[in-house]
């Protein structure tokens, strides 16, 4: 199904993102992950937790105390960026030299 008139016809012919644009994109997000988990840790939030993700922040608090989010965050950002290099090995070994 075409968006825009200047779109391919056919999925196919649509380039898929490179291994460099994922680790980019991976790395991104997980400095976005990183600058929540610094902001949950200077202003950690407090019990009843209300809003979309209330529950993981209730879950996250309970299971591993009063900077659950923060941990949790910080785990996220860890992997994100493990992600990111592990897409840019992958990137780097398709790359002739």
């Amino acid at each position: 199904m075409k968006i825009n008139r200047g779109e391919p016809d056919h999925p196919h012919w649509k380039k898929p993102f490179t291994h460099k644009e994922m680790a980019v994109a991976y790395w991104g997000l997980s400095a976005c992950s990183l600058a929540l988990g610094l902001a949950q840790w200077l202003n950690p939030p407090k019990a009843p937790f209300t809003g979309r993700w209330g529950w993981l922040n209730s879950m996250t608090t309970s299971v591993m105390g009063e900077q659950g989010p923060v941990f949790f965050q910080i785990g996220i950002a860890a992997i994100l960026i493990l992600s990111g290099c592990v897409k840019w090995a992958t990137y780097r070994s398709q790359t002739p030299r």
